[in-house]
């Protein structure tokens, strides 16, 4: 048997010392320069990084609101009238802000300095009563003013941007469910306003929300919509962001009132009034577009 060689050996382990941290460094060198090429620096690093927005905010007028993110929702309803059908899958592309309640007396008069529902019978006078008697030109001169003074933009929702709200997530015809026993614990309709004596629209926030923080989307006041109303627009509706007919002279009031039936009160309910009525049983709530 062969005997091993001593200066080989030392030879060997010097060569292996030298060449093994060599390898090392120039693999970690590789694997490192191929990382930060291949990529992308982050937001954070390149200083682009954008705050989330904010989950709600009250403006300088007291009105409060919901953030609402982009989704996709099924509208109509099979069980309601025709204009109601067919139920069609519809897209919000684009997060919004919405009022948590119909817009009140107080938040009119603190924008407008005028009284509207001073002119129309069963409307009574209260900070937080609904801003009744309002047309639905009066509704667009108030968001109009709004802006200007606040230099934000705000608008009426679309009949979509309403009923994917009202909706928030649910498919059943009210937000709450189906059965219509249980409508006066989320609104005001006729069991429990008109047939007990209370014949006009309530204060606002007075009845379980929805599970986005809405109130009163079921009953207390129609609530007027920026789309002009087609009984068959559903049959031609867009997938994104249907914004209505393009033009007509009627316009869309969602959510049913105070002197309403339940059915009259549902996620899906739609109906037409002309632009220049107003009454005690019609009001709005307002959108803040994301900034």
């Amino acid at each position: 048997m062969s005997r091993k060689n001593p200066l080989t050996e030392k030879r060997l382990a010097l060569a292996l010392s030298l060449i093994i941290p060599l390898l090392v460094l120039s693999l970690g060198f590789i694997s490192w320069t191929e990382t930060t090429a291949g990529s992308t620096p982050s937001a954070a690093a390149a200083g682009d990084t954008v705050p989330p927005a904010p989950a709600a905010f009250t403006n300088e007028f007291g009105m409060d609101f919901v953030y609402l993110p982009p989704g996709e929702f099924m509208m109509g309803s099979d069980q309601g009238a025709p204009n109601e059908r067919p139920v069609h899958r519809v897209q919000i592309t684009r997060g919004y802000y919405l009022q948590t309640t119909e817009l009140t007396q107080r938040q009119w008069t603190a924008v407008m300095g005028t009284r509207p529902w001073e002119a129309v019978r069963h409307a009574p006078s209260g900070p937080d009563y609904p801003a009744v008697g309002v047309s639905w030109e009066d509704a667009r001169a108030f968001v109009a003013a709004l802006s200007e003074k606040s230099g934000r933009t705000y608008r009426l929702p679309t009949e979509a941007e309403w009923e994917y709200a009202c909706r928030a997530g649910t498919t059943t015809e009210f937000y709450y469910g189906d059965e219509r026993s249980g409508l006066g614990d989320y609104g005001w309709y006729v069991d429990n306003t008109v047939r007990v004596g209370l014949e006009h629209a309530q204060p606002v926030a007075r009845k379980k929300p929805n599970a986005w923080g809405l109130y009163d989307m079921h009953g207390n006041v129609w609530e007027w919509c920026a789309d002009h109303f087609s009984e068959d627009y559903y049959a031609r509706s867009p997938l994104a962001d249907p914004a209505g007919p393009e033009s007509g002279y009627p316009r869309v009031l969602r959510g049913g009132a105070y002197d309403q039936p339940p059915r009259y009160c549902r996620s899906a309910i739609r109906i037409k009034y002309f632009a220049d009525n107003s009454y005690a049983y019609i009001g709005f709530r307002i959108l803040a577009e994301a900034e």
